[in-house]
């Protein structure tokens, strides 16, 4: 089951009990996002959850719901991008993890960022690699996707550093030559 691509999976219960956790949580945002709202297995979720009902408050009712359906999403789509980095690049212990621009008057959706982060060996101390906007970290986790089809059928992943190929890399900070 490990070596299943996440492209090429069925939506039958007994194949997706037997898949890899990535490719579990890829077909449960596919077939059930209301899951998402409310689940407590995302590591994402829980680090967001202290800052949630300050900014509940400041946002009211109607922009909160919103603000809740979009930072669960979020929060769902960091860990299947940091479930395919750990299984894919473990040696470069980088982490994703949303982030929250606070200020309230832009949109909902707005507010959300999504954080890269390299932690050193002993785990003790992170550098930020860069900040990226929701849809350009969507963008990015789906070439993630590819990358891990290309690993499991292939038992390796051929594009690391390659700018153009390697969608952990931001372009802005790397030399293009």
């Amino acid at each position: 089951a490990a070596n299943k691509s996440l492209s090429n999976h069925s939506d039958s219960d007994s194949s997706e009990a037997a898949a890899p956790p990535v490719l579990k949580k890829r077909s449960m945002l596919k077939h059930d996002t209301m899951k998402l709202i409310l689940n407590d297995e995302s590591e994402a979720w829980s680090e967001l959850r202290l800052y949630l009902g300050d900014l509940w408050e400041r946002l009211g009712e109607e922009r909160g719901n919103q603000f809740f359906y979009y930072v669960s999403k979020a929060a769902y789509l960091v860990d299947e991008a940091n479930d395919i980095t750990k299984e894919i690049r473990p040696e470069d212990r980088l982490k994703f993890e949303v982030e929250l621009v606070w200020d309230i008057h832009r949109h909902v959706s707005d507010i959300i960022i999504i954080r890269i982060t390299q932690w050193s060996a002993d785990g003790s101390e992170a550098s930020v690699l860069s900040y990226w906007t929701v849809d350009s970290f969507k963008q990015r986790l789906e070439m993630m996707r590819d990358c891990y089809d290309t690993f499991c059928s292939k038992g390796r992943w051929n594009g690391k550093g390659d700018p153009l190929e390697d969608p952990w890399l931001d372009p802005s900070t790397v030399e293009l030559t």
